[in-house]
């Protein structure tokens, strides 16, 4: 994360090498996320925080589209998660409320992300969450008490934007074509595409309906997909032979 102030940086570092019991992360994140030097030009607080980038945040929504298979408009709208549903259980249950204001009847639903080893929806979803903590309680302590998940600085975003929270803050997953192309952390030739990321866990990872009905997922996801086309065609082929 890159929006910080090098001195505060070093000063955490130091707590953390130095102190016998290491802090909280709690701690730490409320460390981080301490209101900027009085003496700090307004405008300009975002490089004092651990704060996600334009392009953490583009990260941090692949990963979750990666593991969950969910549309760019319920991401944009996920809030903090729910885990009430933890108590009494050895592992952190996440309880996700989505919107999805195109389905009507469907539009809302929860999904419930175990965390339990690393590969896990519910591990990616505490990492996203930790990593954007610092951004939530940076807000709190300037009045707004927002629970957006993917909370992220940027410099060029509108203040004007209904999804901009805070100058310079948002929670709209970046759409700079540029970036979806040329992000640092992606491998080379390959570019950001939701729409191919969700038909690609729908059609090939999962191969269950992820927030639309059954007679969508078949018609608009399966039956247009090459790879399950073929595997039918292909168990056809042996069913009609065993027939004969």
């Amino acid at each position: 994360m890159l929006f910080r102030s090098d001195e505060r940086a070093d000063q955490v570092l130091a707590q953390l090498f130095f102190n016998e019991v290491p802090p909280s992360y709690a701690v730490r994140a409320r460390w981080l996320a301490a209101p900027a030097p009085a003496a700090a030009p307004h405008g300009t607080f975002w490089k004092h925080y651990f704060m996600l980038t334009p392009e953490e945040a583009l990260a941090a929504a692949v990963l979750l589209v990666c593991k969950e298979g969910w549309n760019v408009s319920p991401l944009e709208d996920l809030r903090v998660a729910d885990t009430s549903a933890s108590v009494g259980e050895a592992e952190t249950i996440y309880t996700v409320h989505l919107d999805k204001p195109r389905s009507q009847a469907n539009r809302h639903s929860t999904a419930n992300l175990v965390d339990g080893d690393a590969s896990t929806s519910g591990a990616a979803w505490r990492l996203v969450e930790e990593a954007t903590e610092p951004t939530r309680r940076f807000l709190a302590a300037h009045g707004k008490s927002i629970n957006r998940l993917l909370l992220h600085a940027s410099p060029a975003v509108q203040l004007s934007s209904e999804k901009t929270v805070f100058p310079n803050i948002t929670y709209a997953i970046p759409k700079d074509t540029q970036m979806r192309r040329s992000a640092s952390w992606l491998p080379d030739g390959v570019s950001v595409d939701f729409q191919r990321l969700r038909r690609t866990f729908q059609t090939l990872v999962r191969r269950s309906p992820a927030q639309n009905t059954e007679a969508t997922h078949i018609n608009e996801y399966l039956m247009l997909s090459p790879t399950v086309k073929s595997e039918l065609q292909d168990v056809s082929a042996r069913e009609i032979g065993r027939a004969h």
